[in-house]
């Protein structure tokens, strides 16, 4: 049971130190709009693979983690 629960923490973990390490980058709003649109892609293939069907969260929470970026970006513009 514990194992389970640290195999979904590692799907969040992970994605969410690899775009943190992107914000480091200082990519634009459209290098970002791309790296989301490629989560997505990613995820929608990895649904139909018989074997990356289980590590699916790694790309779509990259995606997620993306976004969130891209609104914190979008607020301190309108300030």
């Amino acid at each position: 049971m514990l194992q389970r629960r640290l195999e979904s923490g590692w799907g969040v973990l992970i994605p969410g130190g690899i775009v943190s390490a992107l914000l480091c980058l200082d990519l634009t709003f459209s290098e970002w709009r791309v790296l989301i649109v490629l989560g997505l892609l990613a995820t929608t293939g990895m649904l139909y693979h018989k074997r990356l069907r289980h590590f699916v969260l790694l790309p779509s929470c990259v995606a997620f983690a993306s976004g969130l970026a891209l609104v914190m970006m979008n607020l301190e513009v309108m300030k």
